[in-house]
């Protein structure tokens, strides 16, 4: 999806790069510390005697913890359970948290919220406020790895609760001097489902590293 930003609304080329550094950076530790949740739930009948309040938690933690949708702007695309703690904010909920990125085309913009997951998920999610973290965003991609290709979409609970082996995230942000700059990142999930073998990852990018491009200058952060 791209849009269309005019340059006197953009930002020189340094300040956009420390601004996207900054958002993969977190957007790269909630990624790698997923929560996969309980995989060896019992496949028995629930208990005729169990209190309804309890029946209710379990219906919520049916719930996919992780969804990832193409991007479509206005609307969330990428929603999952995590347990990174990122910032001073984040302290104040502690243990797990449920994350959600949405892309708004007319303001171009990439913009979160979160909220606590306790077991399950919370009927409010409205009352909680999205928030501004990246600007001058022209475009948007984000690809799910199953281990042997790259996937537009994931459900967690299509997929026997599994959560992606790899996410892999390609931005283009709208600069006032060189145009459009490109950044592309793969992170791989550590906190899902021990498997047994090796994972090997075909992408143009190298796990934990961000390549940036912009005009016809290419290089790559440490």
């Amino acid at each position: 999806m791209a849009t269309t930003r005019s340059l006197a609304n953009s930002e020189p080329r340094h300040a956009l790069q420390q601004q996207a550094r900054v958002f993969l950076q977190r957007f790269t530790s909630e990624i790698r510390c997923c929560y996969a949740g309980h995989q060896d739930k019992s496949s028995q009948p629930l208990p005729i005697n169990m209190r309804r309040g309890e029946k209710e938690l379990l219906k919520q933690e049916d719930a996919s913890l992780f969804v990832g949708i193409e991007v479509s702007s206005g609307q969330s695309f990428l929603q999952f359970v995590t347990s990174a703690v990122t910032s001073k904010q984040d302290n104040s909920l502690g243990g797990l948290a449920i994350v959600e990125y949405m892309f708004d085309e007319l303001t171009n913009t990439l913009s979160r919220r979160k909220r606590r997951y306790v077991g399950g998920f919370e009927d409010d999610k409205d009352n909680y406020d999205w928030f501004v973290v990246l600007e001058n965003v022209q475009e948007i991609t984000v690809e799910y790895f199953d281990g042997k290709e790259w996937l537009k979409e994931w459900d967690s609970n299509d997929m026997k609760g599994l959560l992606p082996k790899a996410v892999g995230i390609s931005l283009a942000l709208q600069t006032e001097d060189i145009g459009p700059l490109s950044f592309i990142s793969t992170v791989l999930i550590v906190c899902r489902e021990a498997q047994s073998g090796t994972v090997t990852i075909q992408k143009t990018a190298v796990s934990s590293t961000d390549s940036i491009r912009g005009g016809n200058n290419k290089s790559t952060n440490d």
